[in-house]
């Protein structure tokens, strides 16, 4: 039994359809990325699993639980947390105030101010800052940081480099290896397929909201994945 497993998912914003019978899974410790073209339908599928956007059908399980239909507070009760694009930081708060967001949904575990603060040094110094102060990539570890500290079984992060430079989005895959050694499963929608590959123990291929290819990275050629992201699977 997967951590999270998706089946037959499809989701409408109103009439029109943009997930059509989606197969996802994925496990404690691993990380699934998914890639595909812009309008492909990842985001949908990301916010289908914390119950918000698109009106979805199908069935979606956390942990063995069936969770589709549940509010996004119940959701993230359970364990599930999001990095969204564009981070969505509270303008008028602090780097520590925006942090402590994080933990509203109540759940305890490794994941605390002072931890987080031990991997992102750079916000300790700047804790008493307004978040939207910073720059870029300091931003970006200040929505990677809120979400921790929700303490999630899963974290899905939405295009964590977009906007980025090289550099900065280095360090910020550099931290996966902690962030997976407390025994987390991550979800990636990256732009970026060559570096998603290089961190992914899984990958999934969306296309116009279907899934079009999927499996090890070591198992996929080069040539699979951009016959699938251009359009049409081998």
């Amino acid at each position: 039994m997967s951590l999270l497993s998706v089946q037959s998912l499809t989701a409408h914003y109103g009439d029109m359809q943009a997930l059509y019978g989606v197969d996802f899974g994925i496990d404690a410790g691993q990380v699934a990325a998914v890639i595909g073209p812009n309008g492909a339908g990842k985001t949908t599928l990301m916010r289908a699993m914390l119950g918000a956007g698109a009106r979805t059908a199908g069935r979606i399980e956390f942990a063995g639980q069936p969770i589709l239909g549940l509010p996004p507070e119940a959701i993230a009760a359970l364990g599930i947390a999001m990095v969204p694009e564009g981070r969505r930081l509270f303008a008028s708060l602090s780097v520590e105030e925006n942090l402590r967001m994080g933990e509203s949904a109540g759940r305890k575990g490794v994941w605390t101010l002072a931890r987080v603060f031990d991997l992102f040094p750079i916000l300790k110094e700047r804790r008493h800052r307004p978040a939207t102060a910073l720059s870029g990539g300091q931003q970006q570890m200040v929505a990677v940081g809120r979400a921790l500290m929700t303490n999630p079984k899963i974290l899905l992060c939405d295009e964590l480099s977009l906007g980025l430079s090289p550099l900065v989005v280095e360090d910020i895959y550099a931290l996966f290896p902690a962030i997976l050694a407390e025994g987390m499963a991550l979800v990636i929608v990256e732009q970026d397929v060559g570096r998603a590959l290089k961190v992914a123990t899984s990958v999934t291929c969306l296309m116009e909201g279907r899934v079009v290819l999927q499996g090890a990275p070591g198992d996929l050629s080069v040539d699979r994945i951009a016959q699938a992201y251009f359009g049409a699977a081998a």
